[in-house]
């Protein structure tokens, strides 16, 4: 106590009187109240003189304590340095200030608080780039690439003989009708249009141990055709001589086969041969970056 001017501290002479040091007090609170200032080191030093105001009241403002430290000041000369005094303060101001907030505990709360604060930044953070990476990897894993694949393409070439009075070539060349996955199901599709050709009157040649290869032929001889024209032309013409007098519908066959023969001489006769083959080839498809790394290292080999 005897190392402290408590005077000084509040700015008051020794004869001051009690009003005085209360009015005095008042005044200083107002000046250094740590929440008048912004930054951190002019807060803390708000602070710190704060607490010697209040220990400064503490001490004058009862009437005991002032006696008390009156008589210490005369008797006892101060002895003690700065830190040591400022230790005392301290000490006293802790004892006697119920409004003094020790500094230390407060800049341990602002160190839990900033320790918190860089904690959930650091785990908000991590969490970003982890998300970050995850989207980056599904979309490297879904990007497609180009690959080159076997498939199995269905090849048609049909071969129609066109008759001795029309002009015009054979057509030779094959026609690409449909892609399959794998040589049975090109098989299959070759093994139906041959049930459809055999159907339609074809004589079918096929390979059943290879499946890949068949051939069919489709073959209106004179006799054919000059029946289909007298059939034909007997509905149209002499539709009530079917079930009419017989020698009229001889005489009217008569009639029309002489007109079949001219239709035969002029069309000739039709011979039609369809080839099929399934043949192996290269297709480029699009494949994920996630399955061809798979593929490669032979979790599958499709």
């Amino acid at each position: 106590m005897a190392g402290v001017d408590y005077y000084k501290i509040l700015g008051v002479p020794s004869t001051a009187t009690a009003e005085e040091i209360k009015s005095a007090h008042r005044e200083l609170i107002k000046k250094h109240h740590p929440d008048l200032y912004t930054a951190s080191l002019a807060k803390e030093q708000a602070t710190q003189k704060l607490q010697e105001i209040n220990e400064a009241y503490a001490a004058l403002g009862n009437p005991e304590r002032r006696r008390e430290y009156d008589r210490s000041r005369v008797q006892v000369p101060p002895r003690s340095g700065p830190r040591q005094a400022k230790r005392a303060t301290r000490s006293r101001a802790s004892a006697t200030s119920p409004t003094a907030k020790p500094v230390r505990k407060r800049f341990t709360l602002g160190k839990k608080m900033a320790f918190r604060w860089n904690r959930a930044s650091s785990i908000k953070l991590a969490a970003s780039l982890v998300g970050v990476i995850v989207v980056t990897m599904l979309a490297h894993a879904v990007t497609y690439e180009p690959r080159a694949a076997t498939a199995w393409a269905l090849l048609e070439k049909t071969a129609v003989e066109p008759p001795p009075s029309a002009a015009g070539e054979i057509d030779e060349r094959w026609h690409h009708t449909q892609n399959y996955a794998s040589r049975a199901e090109c098989s299959a599709g070759l093994k139906e249009r041959v049930g459809r050709d055999e159907r339609e009157g074809s004589k079918v040649i096929f390979d059943e141990k290879i499946g890949t290869v068949a051939i069919t032929v489709y073959v209106r001889d004179v006799n054919a055709v000059t029946r289909e024209y007298v059939d034909s032309k007997m509905r149209q013409r002499f539709p009530e001589m079917t079930q009419g007098d017989p020698e009229q519908q001889r005489l009217a066959k008569q009639q029309l086969m002489k007109e079949a023969e001219e239709f035969v001489q002029k069309t000739g006769v039709l011979k039609r041969v369809r080839n099929y083959e399934c043949r192996a080839i290269q297709v480029v498809e699009p494949e994920p970056w996630l399955r061809r790394q798979l593929r490669r290292m032979g979790v599958f080999s499709w």
